[in-house]
């Protein structure tokens, strides 16, 4: 909200110039080009990923939240949005061919809503209609979930949850077990045989406590089906 000619500034740190130059304190510039201007109410935005040189994001405010992409030809497209104030759109996840979101209900605040249930559709730049695949119990919000071979992972402070987007089976691995704690608020790969995850797990003789770890996906059980 300033002349094109201005600055942003906070304080006495000069962030940005519309000149396409960025200055951080001693820092020299560097080149920089600004987005363009959205609607008010995705002022709050929540990286998710890049999709085919696309950039998505969803609106991290609490009510009515929506997730939207700025595509490579420079233009913003909604993606997800019922606009109903007690709804939250969020954990917004695709490979490019699959995407998924959870879409929440009776909402109060961001993180405390009644009811929590997984959606997908196929990823496209234009409005997508989700198909339900399973309700997700969790306590708190989940910001972002990765999507491969048919499945995803979903990140929250109790577990990991892995789901079949066909049949809506579940797997679930706890963030804390005996001596490890899986850590970090998105998984790092997902494939059709194995999960990526970070584990805080203290090893005798060695001072690097944290690593990746891979779970074999068949290790996991039978897991549990769709309601």
């Amino acid at each position: 909200r300033t002349d094109p000619a201005s600055n942003y500034n906070i304080g006495k740190t000069k962030l940005a110039r519309f000149d396409g130059t960025v200055a951080i304190g001693p820092l020299s510039t560097m080149a920089l080009t600004l987005l363009p201007p959205w609607e008010e109410r995705f002022g709050q935005e929540g990286f998710v990923d890049f999709v085919d040189d696309h950039l998505v994001f969803f609106n991290t405010q609490g009510g009515d939240t929506a997730i939207f992409a700025y595509t490579n030809e420079g233009r913003y497209v909604v993606l997800v949005d019922d606009k109903v104030a007690s709804t939250v759109d969020s954990a917004f996840g695709t490979d490019g061919k699959e995407a998924t979101w959870l879409h929440s209900e009776g909402c109060s605040s961001f993180a405390n809503c009644a009811r929590i249930e997984l959606r997908t559709a196929p990823f496209s730049l234009t409005p997508l209609v989700g198909r339900r695949v399973r309700s997700i119990a969790t306590k708190s919000s989940t910001m972002v979930s990765v999507v491969s071979c048919g499945r995803a992972v979903i990140e929250s402070t109790e577990a990991y949850r892995i789901v079949e987007l066909t049949s809506g089976r579940m797997w679930e691995i706890p963030r804390q077990g005996k001596g490890y704690t899986f850590v970090g608020e998105k998984a790092l790969a997902l494939t059709c045989d194995e999960v990526f995850l970070t584990v805080n797990l203290p090893v005798p003789g060695e001072s690097i406590r944290f690593r990746g770890a891979r779970i074999r996906l068949d290790s996991l059980g039978p897991g549990t089906p769709a309601d």
